[in-house]
């Protein structure tokens, strides 16, 4: 039940008794962790009716034999807990190697901005230039 609804039957079972205010009551319940926590909403993360164009997989048949032949990338959200009532999304930035399923690249940030996508891309890279110099 919600905290308006307690208040309401608050103010019909104790009329003229003590007065306390909707907010104030909500606030009291708020501060002595008595509130319900909110539903989780989950954020828009692509909009497929953009009318821009959109390109074929082109990698469908291809089967890799080999780690590095092949990477794919992919972003997901997190939900990020501040405390019992309030949170945040984060994005998580990933590439891994299709034929291994290994993540060889990934960042996180508090947004879709182009930046941890390219993060991610740099350190798988790095990655690929350390084996390069082992060999």
């Amino acid at each position: 039940m919600g905290s308006v609804k307690i208040w309401h039957m608050y103010k019909d079972d104790f009329r003229d008794e003590l007065t306390i205010e909707r907010d104030t009551f909500c606030n009291l319940l708020n501060d002595n962790g008595m509130k319900l926590r909110s539903r989780i909403r989950k954020p828009r993360t692509k909009d497929s009716t953009h009318g821009l164009p959109t390109y074929p997989n082109l990698i469908t048949a291809f089967i890799p034999t080999a780690a590095n032949q092949l990477w794919v990338s992919d972003m997901t959200y997190i939900i990020v807990m501040e405390d019992d009532i309030h949170y945040h999304f984060d994005y998580l930035s990933l590439i891994l190697d299709a034929y291994s399923e290994e993540i060889i690249g990934w960042s996180v940030g508090p947004t879709l901005d182009k930046n941890y996508p390219i993060e991610a891309l740099k350190m798988a890279q790095k990655r690929m230039e350390g084996q390069d110099s082992s060999k």
